[in-house]
């Protein structure tokens, strides 16, 4: 349950916010946050190991859909 709880601290909107720091605090181009969660925070809610855990999961990950899809047509991606 332990992964489940710090997947879901990963993701969403916190998830975001924690990706683009990163790239900043390592002084990584604004698409290594993109792809960051692309590659690694949309895949979390395939991982859960509870029923819980999943529907968290769900709601959080259709919050980096609709970020990714804002991020894309601001972006021109």
């Amino acid at each position: 349950m332990t992964k489940d709880a710090d997947r879901l601290d990963a993701i969403g909107a916190t998830g975001i916010g924690r990706s683009y720091m990163y790239s900043g605090a390592h002084d990584l181009p604004l698409q290594a946050a993109r792809a960051l969660i692309d590659n690694r925070l949309c895949l979390y809610k395939e991982r859960m190991k509870t029923k819980t855990g999943r529907e968290m999961a769900e709601t959080k990950t259709k919050r980096l859909e609709l970020f990714k899809k804002w991020w894309d047509e601001e972006c021109g991606a």
